[in-house]
This record gives structure tokens, sequence and C-alpha cells, in this order.
């Protein structure tokens, strides 16, 4: 059974402000209070047995007091201060890493490139009878990173534990915004389900315990899925749709 009002995350900084306040504005009111009551007592009693004026007491008891609530003032306002300090480093270690992030992805192959290299691949394939596998993946940041903005932090990470999977010959294409394949030549259709489901578990580690997106691995091979290079580019545009580009930018 809850017995205090629910705290909501979001104003976390609020409450703990208001508690500081609370807490010094009681403990201003008990020693004020204990002063007074001293003072009176005083009246009747104004010199203690060994010669020491309760007054001087009283007076010593509300310099304390005073020192005490200037100390609790002094160390919120050093907190706070250290915490306003914190959030801006955070904000601007954000701001490198979104924008390490997004030059990453600057520097990855496009779709364009990624149609001239499979136009070549697909071409040799159809000539040596040899298969050719493509992984795709749909990835899908949560509505956290959505508005946080670290959707290009998030699809970035995806990426580097991709491309640590992969072969040395093989590369990561950016295909569409949350959409990124892996061309894998003269791979069967049971292997590149092996490199899916490797994948998948490398993108469950990235994703981490907050689910920071979610994702879906396809895979598709010549010549069991598709005859052409035009189908490939339609189930692309297909993933594409599916990632909702229109939703975030990259």
């Amino acid at each position: 059974m809850q017995v205090f009002d629910h705290i909501d995350p979001r104003k976390l900084e609020r409450r703990d402000a208001e508690l500081w306040i609370m807490a010094i504005t009681m403990i201003g009111i008990l020693a004020g209070g204990m002063a007074l009551l001293m003072y009176f007592s005083s009246l009747w009693n104004p010199v203690l047995p060994k010669g020491v004026s309760l007054r001087e007491i009283i007076f010593s008891f509300c310099v304390l007091s005073l020192l005490l609530v200037a100390y609790l003032v002094e160390r919120q306002l050093t907190v706070r201060h250290l915490r306003k300090q914190l959030r801006e480093e955070r904000t601007r270690t954000a701001r490198l890493l979104g924008q390490a992030s997004a030059d990453l992805l600057e520097t990855l192959p496009d779709l364009e490139q990624f149609r001239a290299r499979l136009k070549l691949e697909f071409s040799s394939a159809e000539t040596s009878q040899q298969p050719l596998s493509l992984v795709l993946t749909v990835l899908r940041p949560s509505r956290q990173v959505l508005e946080s903005g670290e959707t290009s932090t998030v699809i970035a990470d995806a990426v580097k534990a991709t491309v640590r999977m992969l072969r040395g010959e093989d590369m990561v294409y950016l295909l569409a915004q949350g959409v990124f394949g892996i061309l894998l030549p003269g791979i069967l259709e049971e292997d590149a389900d092996r490199v899916a489901e490797r994948l998948h578990e490398r993108l469950l580690d990235a994703s981490g315990a907050n689910n920071r997106f979610a994702f879906n691995a396809h895979v598709i091979n010549y010549p069991r899925h598709v005859a052409s290079i035009s189908e490939i580019d339609d189930f692309i545009e297909s993933c594409g749709a599916e990632a909702g580009p229109e939703k975030y930018p990259v």
C-alpha cells in the first residue's frame, strides 16, 4: 500500500529541491522554537549555579542554529551547481557522440554504391552459377531514443556491432534510413542464415537492457528467393517502408 504520493521521475529535481527547502525550514522553525523556550525560561532562572548566564547559552544556540542552516543552504547550492555542470557535460558528451555517429554513417557506402557492387556480383553469380546472399537489417529506434534525438548514435552502434562479425572482404551498406545490408557473394542460404543468427545476437547486445531499438533481419538468396536485381530493389524498398524513414532522421 502506497502511503505517500507518487514521485514522477521527470520531476525528480524539483522534488529534491522541495525536500531540501522543507528540511531547512523545519530546522529553522525547531531551532527558533527552542530558542524562544530557552529565552522565556531565562526570565525565571537568569543565572545558572555555576555562574554561566543562560542568555549566553541561548545566544550560542542561536548562532549554532544559524550556522547549521547556512551550511545546509550553501551545500544545497553547491550540489545544484555541480548537478548543472554534470548535465551540461552530459549534453556536450551526447552531442559529440551524436556527431561522431553521424560522421560514421556518412562514411558508409550508400544505396548507389551498393547497386553498383550488386550489379557486378549478380552478373558474376549468373555467369558462374554461384549463389549470392544478402542480409538486410531493418532497425526501429525506441520512442525514448526518438525523443532524446539519439537516433544516429543507436544506428551507429548497430552498424559497429555488425562490422565486428564481418569477414575482411565484406562491407556494410546503408541502404535507407534504418536499413543496412551485407552482401555475401558465394554464400549459400544456410550459411547466410547462420550469419543472420550471429547478427541477431550482436544486435541484441547493442540494443542493451533498455531495448534502445527493435530490428528484423532478412536473408535474400539468389537463385533461391530472387531471380533478378529488380526483385532485390523491390525488397529493399519494402524494408525502407518497414523502417518508417519519415519518422526520424539519420
